[in-house]
């Protein structure tokens, strides 16, 4: 046994530590490279916000755009089944004086009209007035004309064809010679006789236009844009 100086610690050698083959060894993340991944991952945080609300505008964009698209098509609809059922019809005023039932402004708009018949009783001819109130396009329907245009009949029904219309403008074309027709903002009855054709021109409170134009039914002497004279009562056609 050997011992050591005298006065002197006896000094032991340490075995060297050695890791486990085949295990990596674990290092912890540094302040800059935890930085760094915090930094992308809000950049992917604010990309995907962004992202989502574009979606959610262009969906409510696409909503609204099939709103109007829906409105528009029963607009349509309900202005195609007036317009093109026009007739001429005579009534006689308060004062017993035959008149047409036809009024034609720049802003409103009342005639006589066919519809569908489901009541022989109830008869298929309606008159209707167009006109724009409190931002509303209204049709009013009842079973007598308008003497008076804003004093509906008890029995008159109100229908609101469209919202949110700022103005509404009438114009009626007037069948000239040789198939030519002129465009005009107020009709007149006595002069005009009866107009072909109606356009509608709609103008709403965001700005949009929209415009219809329809040919109307008439008075049945009309064959397209001229107009031909039938054959009197009694006259044999030559042959």
């Amino acid at each position: 046994m050997k011992h050591g100086r005298p006065g002197t610690a006896q000094r032991t050698a340490k075995p060297a530590q050695r890791w486990p083959r085949g295990r990596a060894v674990r290092r912890a993340f540094t302040l800059l490279e935890l930085m760094i991944a915090m930094a992308i991952f809000l950049l992917v945080v604010v990309a995907l916000v962004g992202f989502s609300r574009e979606v959610t505008k262009s969906w409510g964009r696409l909503q609204t755009e099939q709103a109007r698209f829906q409105d528009l098509m029963a607009l349509d609809r309900a202005l195609d089944g007036i317009l093109t059922n026009i007739v001429s019809f005579v009534w006689r005023d308060e004062d017993g004086q035959p008149q047409p039932a036809f009024l034609g402004e720049s802003d409103q708009l009342t005639a006589a009209c066919l519809r569908g018949c489901d009541d022989p009783h109830d008869g298929s001819l309606r008159f209707v007035g167009l006109a724009v109130d409190d931002h509303r396009l209204l049709a009013v329907y009842q079973h007598r004309p308008f003497l008076v245009w804003g004093e509906p009949s008890d029995m008159s029904r109100t229908s609101v064809l469209a919202e949110g219309v700022a103005e509404v403008r009438f114009s009626y074309a007037k069948g000239l010679e040789e198939g030519e027709i002129e465009w005009r903002e107020q009709w007149d009855n006595d002069e005009d006789g009866f107009p072909v054709a109606i356009m509608v021109q709609v103008f709403w409170a965001d700005g949009r236009q929209e415009s219809w134009m329809r040919r109307i039914s008439g008075d049945g002497y009309r064959e397209r844009w001229g107009k031909w004279e039938p054959q009197s009562i009694g006259k044999q056609p030559q042959t």
